[in-house]
């Protein structure tokens, strides 16, 4: 934007045959990426730059599919190399990870379009770096605000307790399960033992005269 006269240059929409575009102004030959005048607002280069709603909801989709690629390497790292990370660790903290990074980009993308509105009914067109600089900072500085506050009232730790729990209450109903099964089956077992025996007494006992079966 500074190659064709300044660095706030200024962009407009218009519709056309169904179609939107981004009207940039300025001298257009000397610029270094955006070469025309006149660009689809899903054309590459408008998304490379970040430029106009399309482009916004594109990066704050990547910003949040590269934080969960970030996240999970990180923490699969300290779940290897670190004896007291666990799996309910590796869990909770991706988990909280996600919704920081989908809330901090959902931010940044309404700041920017709040921008980029203002200045299109204030002005009649929209400063390409100031939309894009609100969505930057406002995702930034919400991504901050999530950590503190994680830190703070202990969200993620609580839902690593939780899952404790739940493991150890597995653990628990397995092994009680398992116990259950061992002593029913050894009480069966005792029943039929008990059975045999007695039925082999009575058959001797029936030998001889005047001696009561046991029962």
């Amino acid at each position: 934007m500074k190659r064709s006269g300044s660095i706030l240059g200024q962009y407009y929409f218009q519709t056309q045959n169904g179609k939107k575009y981004i009207i940039f102004k300025g001298r257009a030959g000397l610029r270094q990426i955006l070469t025309g005048t006149r660009y689809l607002a899903n054309n590459s280069k408008v998304m490379q730059l970040g430029i106009g709603g399309q482009a916004m909801r594109a990066s704050a989709r990547g910003g949040v599919l590269v934080s969960v690629i970030f996240s999970a390497t990180l923490n699969t790292i300290d779940w290897i190399f670190k004896d007291e990370f666990r799996w309910t660790n590796w869990l909770a903290t991706i988990s909280t990870d996600i919704v920081k990074a989908a809330i901090a980009s959902a931010a940044g993308y309404a700041a920017g379009m709040v921008v980029s509105a203002g200045l299109v009914a204030i002005t009649g067109a929209s400063i390409a770096i100031f939309p894009l600089a609100a969505a930057i900072l406002v995702g930034i500085g919400i991504g901050f605000a999530l950590n503190w506050l994680d830190n703070k009232y202990g969200v993620t730790q609580a839902i690593i307790n939780h899952l404790n729990r739940i493991e150890y209450d597995t653990k628990k109903d397995i092994s009680d399960g398992v116990y259950y099964v061992v002593s029913a089956a050894g009480q069966a077992v005792k029943r039929q033992l008990t059975g045999a025996i007695r039925s082999y007494l009575s058959s001797l006992l029936r030998r001889f005269n005047g001696i009561p079966v046991l029962r």
